[in-house]
């Protein structure tokens, strides 16, 4: 599906008290289960332990804005080459490694390296791909 950036969490008071509340949650919570079941991982299980770290690099394809095509569906001269509008690349970051925390690792803190590159995708069809690769010490 489209790429999300992670969206920051809004505060509420209730009858006195704080409550910090996550917009993320259930749009985690789906991109998690489509990562398992992509993978066949059952759930409450994790691949690696506690000892293993990674690096990732994440590809965010957006999908471009019918602005950018013509009627014949085609892609105008002069659009953007580059998504600026379409969210900071820390939130998409953030949105993925929280997702893949319970299936990966325990703990985003396994990243070690990160590298995020986003485009726009070549069709209308938004989408991420994950490449994990575990280092070994």
């Amino acid at each position: 599906g489209d790429p999300r950036p992670k969206q920051r969490p809004c505060y509420h008071v209730l009858q006195g008290r704080v409550v910090i509340c996550s917009p993320d949650c259930r749009n985690i919570r789906i991109f998690r289960n489509a990562v398992r079941n992509a993978i066949g991982l059952p759930k409450k299980s994790t691949i690696f332990g506690e000892d293993a770290f990674f690096e990732v690099d994440l590809h965010i394809n957006l999908r471009r804005p019918p602005s950018h095509f013509t009627r014949a569906g085609d892609l105008k001269a002069g659009v953007p080459i580059f998504p600026l509008a379409e969210g900071n690349v820390n939130n998409f970051d953030k949105f993925v490694l929280d997702s893949l925390q319970g299936i990966l690792y325990n703990d985003d803190r396994a990243v070690i390296t990160l590298r995020l590159h986003k485009h726009y995708a070549d069709n209308q069809v938004g989408n991420t791909t994950i490449v994990v690769k575990r280092i070994l010490h």
